[in-house]
């Protein structure tokens, strides 16, 4: 599935909420043409990233919830949709998930890095569909 659900949730719900939620992504993707440079890079892909609070985000991390809407306004004026925000324990603070543009997502996370408030470690994520196209010519 291309997004984290709760455990002890019902399969066959999930599949129809999947099904929902990728007819309802196709009609209402942004286009990010601002930072892509080629059709191709106009393909929205899923990114996850994990997010750690630095000293000066950890002082302050009582705004974290007002910094991360903030980050939502961006992420959307640059053609991203944020699928899940959580915050975490253990490792790594927060964990977000987005869909877009490679150019839009990176663009986005260097911008709210650059402000010291967080580190961030970014994957390229596919569903078990997208990991199927890229195997079957090996």
């Amino acid at each position: 599935m291309s997004r984290l659900l709760p455990l002890f949730t019902d399969v066959e719900q999930l599949k129809a909420q999947e099904a929902e939620g990728h007819k309802s992504r196709k009609k209402s993707r942004r286009s990010s043409k601002q930072y892509s440079s080629t059709e191709e890079d106009e393909i929205m892909s899923m990114h996850i990233t994990l997010v750690n609070f630095t000293d000066q985000g950890i002082r302050n991390v009582k705004e974290s919830p007002d910094r991360y809407e903030a980050f939502k306004v961006l992420a959307e004026q640059m053609g991203l949709t944020v699928m899940g925000v959580y915050y975490t324990v253990g490792h790594y603070d927060m964990v977000v998930i987005l869909e877009g543009s490679d150019e839009a997502a990176t663009a986005a996370l260097l911008k709210v890095g650059s402000l010291g408030n967080i580190r961030t470690e970014t994957m390229r994520a596919y569903s078990v569909e997208g990991m199927r196209k890229l195997v079957e010519n090996l």
